[in-house]
């Protein structure tokens, strides 16, 4: 994995172009825009820009041959808008090592709330897009890790689940 540095709000198609092994400009064309349409003029910073969603990037990846898994690091269920105590619910640490499985067998893109990283599982680290390669534990706040896989993995591990009334 060699780092891209950003020259701009780009931090997610640099953190792609990097899991790739792509170009900064080859995942702009590839993706079909960089983000960066004022959307909302009144929002202030990097917030007026259109961004991505997240279904964008898995259409892309499908169409590169991939499906993408988003994992959450502290997932939850509740009632929207209620005060009402989450369903299911993790301790720090629980989620923590919840994620570290996931880091240990796959490379992908860590999201936290306002950047995107890509990450390194066999040399444990993370390519930061503002120009640094570091440990995990110096990314704030992971919010989701990103998984692409090619179709043909995704298809050898569905060819060992239990049908569940599905055929392959």
């Amino acid at each position: 994995m060699e780092l891209i540095k950003q020259t701009g709000p780009h931090c997610l198609p640099c953190a792609l172009a990097m899991f790739l092994g792509k170009t900064f400009e080859e995942m702009i064309k590839e993706l079909g825009h960089d983000g960066t349409e004022v959307a909302w003029p009144e929002a202030v910073g990097f917030h007026k820009y259109r961004g991505y969603h997240p279904q964008e990037i898995i259409d892309y990846f499908y169409s590169m041959g991939y499906s993408m898994t988003i994992i959450e690091a502290m997932p939850a269920i509740g009632t929207k808008g209620s005060m009402l105590q989450d369903l299911w619910y993790l301790t720090t640490k629980q989620a923590e090592d919840r994620m570290q499985k996931y880091f240990d067998q796959y490379c992908g893109i860590i999201l936290s709330d306002t950047h995107a990283v890509a990450w390194n599982t066999y040399n444990r680290r993370v390519y930061d897009p503002r120009g640094h390669i570091y440990p995990i534990e110096r990314f704030p706040c992971v919010k989701e890790f990103w998984i692409p896989l090619p179709i043909s993995d995704t298809a050898k591990i569905i060819n060992n689940l239990p049908t569940m009334g599905c055929t392959v």
